[in-house]
């Protein structure tokens, strides 16, 4: 019986969404995950229809429009000053050679 589970969550195409991630589905994404706590994947993806555990633990790790702490773009100046004194600090070598 657990073959049977797998193979209905995570390899059934006729179950299964393998189209790209709609910002609908981003919304339950990020509600679900609110709701369910990260890490409980299988709990969140049986809140969005026809997602697996393996896609809403991918979307949500490499999606900037499910987390809002995740900032994409050029650092700013006091990113790098604190990025340079942070490994001067642990003695990362290659960082003195650098500046």
């Amino acid at each position: 019986m657990s073959c049977l589970k797998r193979y209905q969550r995570t390899l059934n195409t006729k179950l299964l969404n393998n189209d790209e991630w709609s910002s609908e589905e981003d919304l339950l994404l990020k509600a679900a995950v609110e709701s369910c706590g990260k890490g409980k994947w299988l709990e969140v993806s049986l809140q969005i229809p026809g997602r697996s555990s393996v896609q809403c633990m991918n979307r949500w790790a490499k999606s900037p429009l499910c987390q809002d702490n995740i900032v994409s773009g050029k650092w700013v100046e006091e990113e790098e000053r604190l990025l340079f004194l942070a490994a001067i600090a642990y003695n990362a070598p290659s960082m003195k050679q650098t500046k």
